[in-house]
């Protein structure tokens, strides 16, 4: 879903003919177990989830067209967090 929800900004910032930046990429995080990768996904996932629910509200005043794409986007990251709460199960 990341590839995608990507895909959907980048292809939103080139139709307000922005340039997109994907120089910024952030540190892996590889867990040596597959609950340590679990684990790693969801504070990935919780911390996106923040960040995208924060740019809603940022752009909800002058860019809705934008907010829209990212209330889709943060319903989306929210399927995969509760996915991810479940294989877990309670911490």
């Amino acid at each position: 879903d990341a590839m995608k929800h990507s895909d959907m900004l980048v292809e939103h910032i080139l139709g307000q003919e922005g340039a997109p930046n994907m120089q910024g990429m952030g540190p892996l995080s590889i867990g040596q177990t597959p609950m340590e990768m679990l684990g790693n996904d969801m504070m990935l996932a919780e911390q996106s989830l923040a960040l995208i629910q924060a740019l809603v509200v940022a752009c909800e005043r002058t860019e809705k067209p934008t907010a829209e794409l990212l209330k889709r986007i943060a319903e989306s990251q929210q399927e995969h967090v509760h996915a991810l709460h479940a294989l877990l199960g309670p911490s």
